[in-house]
């Protein structure tokens, strides 16, 4: 058991296997698509995107650029009309204004009157679509734009439109003034061109998406993902190896990255001294276990030769053995409760219905051995039931009532014979188990600490690991033991049940 008692005492000393596994690190390597590579993505995506915002407008001006030269082309041709003597165009004129502009028909419109510049020797019967420019708006630009380029084969375009060169302003009453131009051309040359338009601007928009994204990529790796690859290979190195860090140091930063560099510098700080602390509280327990093994002969035998001492006939002999003996008693208790708070964390409780006074009467006769002298009263209902572990109740309720018989024995009273109460109550959902004794009481700048591990208000029953054993026990259960103000002299304890 000693030998158990030493192994236990070095548990928690070596490296920590479950602090910070890398192996989610490890798989975080064979990600498929990186913080970088969607960072590219992203960008090329909204520059793409923006792009594409903006096409519409930009295709239906580039649109409007073409019909316009058309239609100044089709008004030099009137003006040219008016500066001949005959007012006749030649055929060579004609023919020239027809193969650069792809013009069919050419007419303009004066005052009251249309007058027909050139036009093809035979009717035209073909699909044609009428555009008068002098009522169109800008979405109406959009739309027609892009019917132009899911036209049909073969359509035509009939175009109307106000003069863009003459000085006059529209509605001018000279006879000799265009007030518009009628125009008819196939819609073929305008698809080839919007297309061909639309196959630059995508071209042109891959490339600068391209461009931006690698700058922001590179931007972005050298300001945010560098420093972050380096704070994760500093976690995963730390967490295989936290007692033996090697420092981390931060860039200085003073931006969000510098802030993180920092707390994790902190962190590998405090987490390494908290595992050197461990280590060196690991190796204080295996000395005190020893210690402990030898202490427990030793007073085992003392123990012994106190009862010899007790049947002697030297009466100033034999009044002086029942201290020694309870002090003996006591340093046993000391050294086998600190082994046993060394220990492993008690087994999980087995709750089930428990008879709450047969088992608090066991437990009290079993507390209460210390000190035979001090009387006990049992007020629990006979038939309250309580859902709770039987052995870790047990223990509660003995270690409860040891520490009360040992503060009553030890302080002696002044009036009359020390006594130990229990009753039982249920209250709401719980079933509260109050032990009173007509001890001393607890003073009032021990109650904080009253459950703290070797602390002075713990020291009741002689150890300082009794109470806080007593409530960890009814923290697995669900319940809790708290203390209560007292009324006058004496502790009172209240054991907190599930009903």
């Amino acid at each position: 058991m000693d030998k158990q008692n030493t192994d236990l005492a070095k548990q928690g000393a070596g490296k920590p296997s479950g602090l910070l596994k890398p192996s989610h690190l490890k798989n975080a390597g064979g990600v498929k698509l990186g913080l970088r590579a969607r960072l590219l993505l992203l960008t090329t995506g909204f520059v793409l995107f923006a792009e594409l915002l903006i096409f519409p407008p930009s295709a239906a001006s580039q649109r409007n650029r073409w019909l316009d030269e058309r239609v100044q082309a089709a008004e030099i041709a009137a003006i040219a009309l008016d500066a001949s003597p005959d007012r006749e165009l030649s055929a060579e004129l004609s023919g020239r204004l027809m193969r650069e502009t792809g013009m069919l028909a050419l007419a303009v419109g004066r005052e009251d009157m249309r007058e027909l510049i050139f036009a093809p020797d035979k009717a035209m019967k073909m699909p044609m679509l009428t555009i008068d420019r002098r009522h169109t708006h800008v979405w109406q630009e959009m739309w027609q734009t892009f019917g132009h380029m899911f036209a049909p084969e073969g359509r035509y375009l009939r175009i109307l439109d106000r003069p863009g060169m003459s000085d006059a302003p529209p509605g001018d009453s000279d006879s000799d003034m265009i007030s518009y131009v009628e125009a008819i051309m196939p819609e073929a040359p305008l698809k080839h061109m919007l297309w061909s338009y639309s196959r630059n601007i995508f071209l042109l928009s891959l490339l600068i998406s391209a461009l931006t994204g690698s700058l922001v990529y590179m931007a972005v790796y050298r300001l945010m993902v560098k420093p972050t690859l380096r704070m994760t290979r500093a976690v995963s190195q730390f967490s295989q190896a936290p007692d033996k860090m090697v420092p981390f140091e931060p860039s200085g930063r003073g931006d969000e990255i510098g802030l993180a560099e920092c707390a994790l510098q902190d962190m590998q700080e405090t987490v390494s001294a908290s595992f050197r602390q461990k280590t060196r509280l690991a190796a204080l327990g295996e000395a005190v276990a020893k210690i402990n093994h030898d202490l427990r002969n030793s007073l085992a035998v003392a123990q012994l030769v106190s009862e010899t001492i007790n049947r002697s006939a030297d009466p100033n002999v034999s009044k002086s053995a029942p201290r020694l003996e309870r002090a003996l008693t006591r340093a046993i208790d000391l050294a086998e409760s600190t082994l046993r708070y060394g220990r492993i964390e008690a087994r999980p409780p087995r709750m089930e219905m428990v008879l709450l006074r047969d088992l608090a009467e066991e437990a009290v006769r079993e507390g209460l051995a210390i000190a035979p002298e001090v009387d006990w009263l049992n007020e629990i209902d006979e038939a309250l039931l309580v859902q709770a572990d039987p052995e870790h109740l047990h223990r509660i309720i003995a270690n409860l009532s040891r520490n009360a018989a040992q503060a009553v024995s030890d302080h002696g009273m002044e009036d009359g014979e020390g006594l130990i109460t229990l009753n039982a109550a249920t209250r709401d959902d719980i079933v509260a188990v109050v032990i009173t004794d007509n001890g001393p009481g607890v003073p009032d700048h021990v109650r904080d600490h009253m459950f703290e591990p070797f602390s002075e208000g713990n020291s009741r029953d002689g150890t300082g690991l009794g109470l806080a054993i007593a409530r960890e026990l009814a923290a697995a259960m669900g319940g809790d033991i708290v203390l209560l103000p007292g009324e006058g002299t004496g502790a009172v304890f209240e054991i907190q049940l599930r009903s």
